[in-house]
């Protein structure tokens, strides 16, 4: 089995809300461990005096790691809240709700085409950097490109057939072209695990972060000022193929020059069995994760209208900005812990965590408050006919700052080797999400559906927040206590 050391949690990217799905193998290199994998600090002087060097340590290593991050997540989000306005504006809220049904689609088909693996190509090309083995690493790039890429095409061919097949079958206008990005984006993603893999962890996000919604803000201005007239959604989702293309293109200059000369120079190995026992877990957590991220969308697509969809879909896009800070700190927080935990450094890992969660929960208050007291004018921005979603915005903003509250529950269990855990978690908020959503959406429409994600997402948060106490004795919200 192959087992990453501690350390290339560094070059891991790291999202939240779900958590990444990155897994860490953990040694414990000083102190001992409880049963439950808890470490125990000796009872030194030397252990007390490095609690308080933590605290002075932690805000010149949480800020210069978090600086290049936030810098990239927080374009990222301007940039995204930019196009989906643009999309909005130019399609009306039905438009806009085919448009983001059609993405929930191919979030949702695109599973079993493989868009989990790039956490496995992050995890291999970091460990074989380590060890120089380009011989496995060349194997590893080949086989994944050719695999991706063949199940891409094979689950597009399926959806195709099913499309031609089933005349009342409940497709979103704009489905067709958007199978068009499936096997895009699984290229595009793989590009950018090497990259990450490689220790390029800004380079590696920046395609598909920045330069995609980059792309398509950039096609959509000009066609608004050339034809000064609304879309339809397949031609938006025209844009999004060719933004998503050249971001591609984009990622493979990128690498090319990054790469390894030895890689060049060296034949391929493989080793399947590795690979493919290694690809399960990672794949089922990203199924997981885009159950409880799109069921919501998917499932309002069925029950309700375009119109209702969009609205729903433009709060849901307002109250992930709330997550910025989260986001941001995770890049930096991660090899942290993984640095911490490994050492069996647990009280200075309580306190990097503590204050950690105090300080995201600070920087979303505002923007939460933002999207709570002042949805209608948030959702303004959209358009005139978006005032109908103020009611899910408010709902899942409350969830969204509920969330920034626990702490980075997820990131925590991951980085110290408890990915079992966190899979008990999506799956539990995976299915409690899909049920609550068939119950409530029927009846309440959108306002079903922000309530059905925003009890998922706090059950998610909860269960993986009593794992950390229990299997780390550590508390994450900003209730936690110093240690």
């Amino acid at each position: 089995m192959l087992r990453p050391r501690a350390a290339s949690a560094r070059t891991t990217a790291v999202v939240a809300s779900p958590a990444s799905a990155h897994m860490n193998t953990t040694v414990q290199e000083s102190g001992t461990a409880t049963p439950e994998g808890r470490a125990v600090e000796p009872a030194t002087q030397a252990g007390d005096s490095a609690a308080t060097v933590a605290g002075y340590q932690f805000r010149e290593r949480f800020t210069q790691g978090a600086v290049g991050i936030l810098a990239l997540r927080m374009g990222s989000l301007f940039l995204a809240m930019l196009s989906s306005i643009l999309l909005a504006r130019l399609l009306g809220s039905g438009g806009y709700g085919s448009y983001q049904d059609s993405l929930a689609w191919i979030a949702v088909i695109g599973v079993p085409a493989g868009f989990g693996l790039d956490k496995l190509v992050l995890r291999c090309v970091a460990e074989y950097r380590a060890r120089e083995n380009w011989a496995m690493f060349r194997g590893l790039v080949r086989s994944m490109r050719l695999g991706l890429l063949g199940m891409s095409m094979l689950i597009g061919a399926a959806a195709l057939a099913v499309l031609l097949t089933i005349d009342d079958f409940p497709a979103p206008r704009g489905f067709l072209v958007a199978l068009l990005v499936l096997p895009i984006v699984s290229c595009l993603r793989l590009y950018q695990a090497i990259l990450q893999g490689l220790g390029r962890v800004v380079w590696g996000q920046l395609p598909e972060l920045v330069l995609v919604p980059l792309g398509l803000v950039g096609m959509l201005t000009l066609i608004y000022m050339l034809s000064g007239e609304g879309l339809g959604p397949k031609s938006a989702m025209a844009c999004y193929v060719v933004a998503s293309a050249l971001a591609l293109l984009a990622a493979v200059l990128i690498l090319r020059p990054r790469l390894p000369v030895a890689v060049r120079e060296v034949g391929s190995s493989y080793d399947f069995s590795t690979w493919t026992s290694a690809a399960g877990p990672l794949v089922l957590i990203s199924g997981l994760q885009v159950i409880n991220a799109r069921s919501d969308l998917v499932m309002l697509g069925l029950f309700s209208h375009p119109e209702e969809l969009g609205c729903y879909a433009a709060a849901q896009r307002s109250a992930t900005l709330i997550l910025a800070a989260l986001l941001a700190a995770n890049g930096a927080l991660a090899p942290m812990i993984a640095d911490l935990h490994s050492q069996g450094k647990h009280r200075q890992l309580q306190e990097v965590i503590t204050r950690s969660a105090r300080l995201t929960f600070l920087a979303a208050c505002p923007v939460a408050a933002l999207m709570i007291f002042w949805g209608d004018g948030v959702l303004g921005f959209f358009g005139t006919d978006f005032s109908a979603g103020e009611p899910a915005l408010l709902l899942l903003s409350m969830a969204q700052i509920a969330t920034v509250g626990m702490g980075s529950v997820g990131l925590i269990l991951m980085m110290t080797g408890h990915e079992r855990e966190v899979v008990y978690g999506l799956g539990a908020a995976a299915f409690l999400n899909v049920a609550l959503n068939a119950l409530l959406i029927p009846r309440f429409a959108s306002e079903g559906a922000a309530m059905a994600t925003g009890l998922s997402t706090l059950l998610w948060n909860a269960i993986l927040a009593y794992f950390v106490l229990r299997k780390l004795g550590l508390h994450t919200t900003i209730l936690g206590r110093w240690r």
